[in-house]
């Protein structure tokens, strides 16, 4: 079965969306993240723009907010 480009974008904003978890915690967790969010930010325009190009709406779906370290001590 082929997946569209709609169902492709999601699936990967899916997996982001793990990411953002799994890397909670991790020693360089900002670092990690800096490259996740162009990511994330770029496959969200490609879904946007697939959605005008299709005339379609998509449920929202929650939007992780930047992540913010503060350091202990």
């Amino acid at each position: 079965m082929q997946m569209n480009l709609t169902t492709k974008l999601v699936y990967a904003l899916e997996h982001i969306a793990h990411l953002h978890d799994l890397l909670e915690g991790n020693e360089y967790e900002t670092h990690l993240l800096r490259s996740v969010h162009e990511i994330e930010y770029e496959l969200e325009r490609q879904l946007s723009n697939e959605k005008v190009r299709t005339g379609r709406q998509l449920a929202k779906r929650p939007a992780y907010p930047p992540c913010i370290i503060i350091p202990k001590g």
